[in-house]
């Protein structure tokens, strides 16, 4: 996953290069490791590491939005441009109340450490373990 600094850097980015009335920009980050397994044995060990940035612009009471997952300076140019064109298409909203006024970022406190340490090697064991008990046991194991 993406530190603080360069996740910082892009929606700083983000929001100083926008024309907009308001500008929004939200980071999506996410290391996701999986293990599957059915009938007592693993069949899938993958990982995945993914980033997105969202952006939401609203011009003369026209609200645009667009995404991307690549966070090069280039992207997030395309990004906010795509947002804004996006608003601009759009018949201004009499009932959208205007973004949220602008906050401090706060890190979520949902990280375990123990877990996110664990080999895909050390994942595997630990199903390994299970998968034994339950065939021990006559029965069968699945699950992620």
């Amino acid at each position: 996953m993406r530190g603080i600094d360069a996740v910082m850097q892009s929606l700083e980015r983000a929001l100083r290069g926008s024309s907009a009335d308001q500008t929004e920009a939200l980071y999506l980050g996410n290391d996701t490791h999986l293990t599957r397994f059915a009938n007592n044995y693993i069949h899938q060990n993958v990982s995945e590491t993914n980033a997105r940035l969202i952006v939401r612009t609203l011009v003369e009471g026209k609200v645009g939005s667009a995404a991307t997952n690549d966070l090069s300076p280039e992207s997030v140019k395309r990004t906010l441009q795509t947002a804004t064109n996006a608003a601009l298409a759009q018949e201004p909203s009499s009932t959208f109340p205007g973004l949220a006024p602008s906050a401090e970022a706060v890190q979520p406190d949902v990280f375990d450490e123990a877990t996110a340490q664990l080999s895909a090697a050390e994942r595997a064991e630990a199903v390994s373990v299970l998968c034994e008990r339950a065939s021990t046991a006559n029965l069968i194991a699945a699950g992620t």
